[in-house]
C-alpha cells in the first residue's frame, strides 16, 4: 500500500468526514511525514474554505496549520 492510497483512504475527497479506522492511522502514523506533503495538505484545506486571503480567519487559520505543521514534524523526530 503507498502513501498515496493511505492518503486517499482517510483523506476523502467527499466532502464527509469518514469515521477513523485505528489501522488506518497507526498505518500512516509509521510513514515517515514529510513538510512538502504536509503543506499541501494544509493549502488543500484552506482553499476548502473559500475564504478571501485577505481575511483575518484566512491568516489566523493559515498561522495555526504552520504552527500544526511544526509540531507534527517535532514529535515524530
Amino acid at each position: 500500500m503507498t502513501t498515496n492510497t493511505i492518503s486517499q483512504e482517510i483523506f476523502s475527497d467527499s466532502g464527509t468526514i469518514e469515521r477513523p479506522n485505528p489501522q488506518k492511522l497507526v498505518l500512516k502514523a509509521k510513514i515517515s511525514l514529510n513538510k512538502d506533503e504536509l503543506s499541501s495538505l494544509a493549502n488543500k484545506i484552506l482553499n476548502e474554505l473559500k475564504l478571501g486571503k485577505q481575511a483575518s480567519s484566512y491568516k489566523l487559520v493559515q498561522k495555526s496549520l504552520k504552527r500544526l505543521i511544526e509540531l507534527i514534524l517535532f514529535s515524530s523526530k
